[in-house]
């Protein structure tokens, strides 16, 4: 009798973690949970044309908002439709985006036309298509290129 309790509980335990671990989360699939959009974000690099470029003395301006481009979203509604507010270096944005299927994004902005340093120049949010949010960044593709922010 304790052989066959014993061989029950292991079998229900065996069931049990095999569901866990073949679940799928978003990560595995590709797709992110667009309520984790929300937030205040800084990039942190760019990659174009598989070329990751940093934040450097060089390709940016330290003493107008400390050479950074911060961008501010909402929460998506249930249409998937939200804000997005920010600074480019010495540019102001505002506007709004739309969620599609499999991560799709689109951006609709409004920008001052202020001279920019190459890092601000870099930042193509307009272009964007798709997104996704894995280990606490946020990946927004366009072409074969990203735009890599971190929440602040």
């Amino acid at each position: 009798m304790k052989k066959l309790i014993k061989l029950t509980t292991f079998l229900i335990l065996c069931l049990f973690f095999t569901g866990i671990t073949s679940c799928s989360n978003n990560e595995d699939n590709g797709l992110s949970d667009s309520s984790d959009l929300e937030g205040n974000w800084k990039v942190i690099h760019y990659i174009i044309d598989g070329k990751k470029i940093t934040k450097t003395e060089e390709n940016t301006w330290s003493n107008i908002n400390n050479g950074d481009i911060n961008i501010k979203l909402t929460l998506p509604d249930e249409d998937g439709k939200g804000e997005v507010s920010g600074k480019s270096v010495t540019n102001s944005l505002g506007g709004n985006y739309t969620l599609g299927d499999n991560n799709t994004i689109t951006f609709y902005i409004t920008t001052t036309l202020i001279a920019e340093p190459e890092w601000g120049l870099l930042f193509q949010i307009y272009k964007v298509d798709k997104y996704n949010i894995k280990n606490g960044k946020l990946y927004l593709h366009y072409d074969s290129n990203l735009i890599v922010l971190e929440k602040y």
